[in-house]
C-alpha cells in the first residue's frame, strides 16, 4: 500500500486541513518480482537460468580462490532427447526435462547448485572439493538419477546423461564463462565416447590442439603463399654407382625461421585434410620438375611420398591421371610412389588394389619404411610394390647393434623370395654401403651419397659423383659368410655398451663372460665350430675373444666411470681436478686394439671361405 497525504497550517503552526490519497502497489510489487524471477531462471523447471548460474559461478570461483579449495562444473546433456520429443510430443517432452531438473537436485547435496542452461541442458557447481576427483561421486549421483525408468505416455522408458567436467583452479586464469565452454566441451567428448558416461575436460590437452590448430593455419598459408620447396636426394646401385632417380623431399622456406626441415611440421599433418592439398602439391611441382629435366636432356625418376590420407581419398588416381597429362612430356614410368609399410597396413585390400591400378597406370610402387611395420610373407605377397626401402633406423644402427643387422639381413631376404628390389635409407658412412653390399643390397641413398638439394644443384652434383671404390670391389657375401658379418656387428655392440658403462652413460656393463656375450654364444655352438673350426683364425679368435673380455671385466670392476677421461670415452668431461690413471688408459687402449685385432680376424675369415655353407646367428 502506498500512501499520500497533504497540510495546510495556521500562523501557530496548527493544521488547519488536511487531505490526500492512498493506493495499493502490491500488485506491481508482484509484477516486479516475478519479471525478476523470469530474468534470472527458467520458467519450465523453476531453476537458474545460465545468466543466473554464471553469476553463481563467479561468486563460487572467487570463494574457491580465498579458501584454497576446489570446484567443479559439470554439464548435463540428456542422450536421445530428440527421438523422446520426436515419438512422444513437446508436452512429453516438457515433462521429461522438469522430471530431470528434480532428479537431479535430489541427487545434489550442499554447496552443489543447479541450473538450467537451456533445452535438455543443465549444469552443476560442486563446490567445497578437497580432492582432485572429488566430483566423481556427485556425478556418478546425477548419472544414476538420470538413467532411472520413468513413465511416459503410459509407456515405461528410460533416458541417460552424457556429462562433461571441468575443475577449478587451472594452470592459467580461467572466467567463470570459459569454465562453462569447457565443460560442455568434455559433455561432446562423453557423447563421442558412447554417452551414459563422464568426461573431464584437460586444459593442457586444450592448450595442445589450439596450438596445433593455429600452427596448422600457418602451413596452409605457407602452403597459399608459395613457400613450400621440393628438395631431391638421389638412389644409386651401390656397386655401379648408377643414378636410378631421386626421391623428392619437401621442405617450408619460412620467411622468419628460414628453410624448416619436414619433421617440424608434416606430423602436424597426420590424419588432417590438409595433407592431401600439400600431398597434391607436391605431385605437381615433381612433375613439373620432370618435365623442366626433360626438356634439358636430363632424363631420370623422381619417386613422391603418399600419405595414408591421400590413399584413401577416392579421387586420389583421377587426379594423377590429370596431373601426368598436364605434363605430356613426363612419362608415367618416370614416376615413383613410395606407400608408408604403416599406412598400407591399415587397408590392405584397398593399398593392393590402389597399387595395382597405378602399375596398369606406368606408375611404379615403392614400400617405405620397411621393417617398421608387420614385414611378413602375406603382407608382400598382396602388396605388388616392386622395391622394398628399408628403413634409416636400421640402416643407421646396423654396424653396431646386432638386432638392427639381423633385421637388414632378414627384410633382404624376403625381398630376394619375392623378387623385390630392395633401397636402404640412412647410407652415412662408406661403411654402411660395403656391409649392404655384402648383405646382398642393391641400392641406397644417404649422406655418404648425398643430401638432398634443391633442383638447380642436381646437374653439377651428377657431373661430379662417383661411387666409392670400396663399394665397387665388395662382394656379396655368400649365405654361410653371413654369420660372420653379423658376430662382427654382435662384439661392436658390446663394446660399445662398455664404453657406455665406464663413460657414465649405461648403469650396467654387458655381459663381462666370454660365454655370455651373443658373440660368444654364437663362437660356442656346435654349429659354428663344424662351419669354421678348421680355420687358422678361428683359434686365435677365441684367444682374443677371451682377452677382451678379461680386460673388460677388470676395467668394469675396478674403475669408476670419473675415472675414464680420453678422446677415446666421446661425451665424457673429467674434473678438471681429478688425475686420470695412466694403468686404466693403458687397460682401455688394450681392450680396444684386442677389439680391433678379433674384428680384423673375423673380416679375413669371411674373405677367405673356400666354400658356401649354413649357419645363422642366434
Amino acid at each position: 500500500m502506498r500512501e499520500r497525504a497533504e497540510f495546510a497550517f495556521d500562523d501557530a503552526g496548527q493544521v488547519l486541513t488536511a487531505w490526500g490519497t492512498a493506493q495499493d502497489i502490491s500488485a506491481v510489487k508482484a509484477h516486479q518480482a516475478q519479471l525478476d524471477f523470469i530474468t534470472h531462471h527458467d520458467v519450465l523447471t523453476g531453476l537458474p537460468n545460465r545468466a543466473q548460474f554464471l553469476d553463481l559461478l563467479r561468486m563460487c570461483m572467487a570463494t574457491s580462490h580465498t579458501l584454497q579449495t576446489g570446484l567443479a562444473v559439470a554439464y548435463i546433456d540428456l542422450d536421445g532427447f530428440a527421438a523422446i520429443n520426436a515419438q512422444f510430443g513437446k508436452a512429453a517432452g516438457n515433462q521429461l526435462i522438469v522430471e530431470t531438473g528434480r532428479r537431479l537436485a535430489q541427487a545434489l547435496r550442499d554447496r552443489q547448485y543447479l541450473a538450467r542452461i537451456g533445452g535438455d541442458e543443465f549444469a552443476v557447481v560442486l563446490t567445497g572439493l578437497g580432492s582432485a576427483d572429488g566430483y566423481l561421486v556427485p556425478v556418478q549421483r546425477m548419472l544414476e538419477a538420470v538413467s532411472q525408468p520413468l513413465d511416459m505416455a503410459d509407456q515405461t522408458t528410460q533416458i541417460t546423461a552424457s556429462i562433461g567436467v571441468a575443475q577449478f583452479p587451472q594452470h592459467e586464469l580461467v572466467e567463470a564463462e570459459q569454465l562453462l565452454r569447457q565443460a560442455d566441451q568434455a559433455m561432446y567428448l562423453a557423447k563421442l565416447a558412447g554417452k551414459n558416461r563422464h568426461h573431464v575436460f584437460d586444459p593442457l590437452k586444450d592448450e595442445s590442439t589450439r596450438e596445433r590448430f593455429l600452427r596448422l593455419e600457418e602451413v596452409r598459408r605457407g602452403l597459399v603463399q608459395g613457400e613450400m620447396r621440393l628438395f631431391y636426394q638421389p638412389k644409386v646401385w651401390l656397386t655401379s654407382g648408377k643414378v636410378v632417380g631421386f626421391e623428392a623431399l619437401i621442405r617450408w622456406q619460412h620467411p622468419q625461421r628460414g628453410l624448416v626441415p619436414p619433421a617440424q611440421f608434416i606430423p602436424l599433418l597426420e590424419q588432417h585434410p590438409l595433407a592431401i592439398q600439400v600431398g597434391n602439391w607436391v605431385l605437381e611441382t615433381a612433375l613439373a620438375q620432370l618435365a623442366q629435366w626433360n626438356a634439358a636432356g636430363l632424363h631420370t625418376c623422381v619417386s613422391v611420398n603418399i600419405e595414408s590420407l591421400q590413399l584413401q581419398d577416392s579421387s586420389f588416381v583421377p587426379r594423377l591421371r590429370a596431373q601426368l597429362a598436364a605434363q605430356p612430356t613426363v612419362q608415367a614410368t618416370q614416376l615413383e610412389l613410395e606407400i608408408l609399410e604403416t599406412g598400407a597396413l591399415n587397408n590392405m585390400a584397398q593399398v593392393s588394389a590402389l597399387i595395382a591400378q597405378l602399375q596398369q597406370m606406368g606408375v611404379s610402387c615403392a614400400l617405405d619404411d620397411f621393417g617398421t611395420g608387420f614385414s611378413s610373407l602375406t603382407f608382400l605377397k598382396q602388396l605388388g610394390a616392386q622395391t622394398i626401402k628399408i628403413d634409416q633406423s636400421f640402416v643407421r644402427g646396423m654396424l653396431d647393434d646386432g638386432e638392427h643387422a639381423s633385421i637388414v639381413h632378414s627384410v633382404l631376404g624376403l625381398a630376394r623370395s619375392f623378387d623385390r628390389h630392395t633401397l636402404a635409407e640412412g647410407v652415412e658412412t662408406e661403411e654402411h654401403g660395403q656391409v649392404l653390399v655384402e648383405l646382398g643390397c642393391e641400392m641406397a641413398q644417404g649422406y655418404a651419397i648425398a643430401r638432398p638439394m634443391p633442383a638447380e644443384a642436381v646437374p653439377a652434383w651428377l657431373a661430379q659423383w662417383h661411387t666409392p671404390l670400396s663399394w665397387q670391389h665388395t662382394k656379396e657375401l655368400e649365405p654361410g659368410d653371413v654369420p660372420l658379418l653379423l658376430a662382427e656387428v654382435e662384439h661392436r655392440a658390446w663394446l660399445k655398451d662398455l664404453k657406455a658403462h665406464l663413460g657414465g652413460k649405461q648403469d650396467s656393463p654387458p655381459a663381462l663372460g666370454h660365454g655370455e656375450c651373443r658373440f660368444g654364444l654364437w663362437l660356442n655352438k656346435a654349429s659354428t665350430r663344424r662351419r669354421f673350426g678348421q680355420m687358422e683364425e678361428f683359434e686365435r679368435l677365441q684367444t682374443l675373444h677371451r682377452e677382451v673380455h678379461d680386460l673388460g671385466t677388470t676395467l668394469a670392476r675396478f674403475v669408476h666411470p670419473s675415472r675414464i677421461a680420453d678422446a677415446d670415452m666421446p661425451g665424457h668431461t673429467e674434473p678438471a681436478s681429478a688425475s686420470p690413471s695412466v694403468e686404466i688408459k693403458a687397460i682401455w687402449k688394450a681392450c680396444q686394439h684386442k677389439s680391433k685385432a678379433l674384428l680384423n680376424a673375423l673380416r679375413n675369415m669371411r674373405h677367405t671361405m673356400p666354400t658356401p655353407a649354413s649357419g645363422l646367428m642366434p
